[in-house]
């Protein structure tokens, strides 16, 4: 089998950093660096090897831990959080997330806005193992929702033209808009 890695994102919305996230759904997977495919197989490959592994998965900082350069080596295999995998209906969870007090602080100030799992895939694309999951700026997956929920006042005072303008323009998929 050809492995390869990959990074993509995926964003999970609410108010408070979240205690779970779904970090695949079922089937294909569309992205900017290709089509993943997370079924049943991929589902029976990512939870054995988490299970021989016998460790709880790291979120990081946009992928630092990842990365063979880093700016700072010190800060580059830093946890942001720490987490369990779960198989929910065909998709993958992460679960039983515990965020570290400055990721907390980071996601509540909106220094970070976006989840990305790292993972290799075997030469059909379908996914083979989780490596960690990063929270980035630069996510993969197209027409995501941050991380974290604007609040309830700035959403109440958004411009509905704008709204409206700004949907118009992705369902076009008009980028420049």
């Amino acid at each position: 089998i050809v492995r390869q890695r990959a990074k993509l994102s995926i964003a999970v919305s609410g108010g408070e950093p979240p205690s779970e996230f779904r970090i695949f759904t079922a089937g294909k997977v569309v992205t900017t660096k290709g089509v993943f495919l997370f079924d049943d197989a991929a589902a029976k490959s990512v939870m054995a090897e988490y299970q021989a592994h016998g460790i709880d998965l790291m979120v990081d900082y946009d992928h630092a831990s990842l990365n063979s350069v880093s700016l700072d080596p010190a800060q580059s295999g830093k946890a942001a959080a720490w987490f369990n995998l779960e198989v929910r209906n065909g998709e993958l969870w992460a679960v039983n997330v515990r965020w570290t007090p400055p990721a907390n602080e980071s996601l509540r100030n909106r220094e970070w806005r976006f989840m990305s799992p790292a993972f290799e895939v075997g030469d059909d694309g379908r996914v083979t193992s989780l490596l960690n999951v990063a929270i980035t700026n630069l996510p993969a997956t197209r027409g995501l929702q941050p991380l974290m929920a604007a609040s309830r006042k700035a959403l109440n005072s958004m411009d509905p033209n704008l709204v409206k303008q700004a949907l118009d323009a992705l369902i076009a998929e008009d980028a420049e808009k």
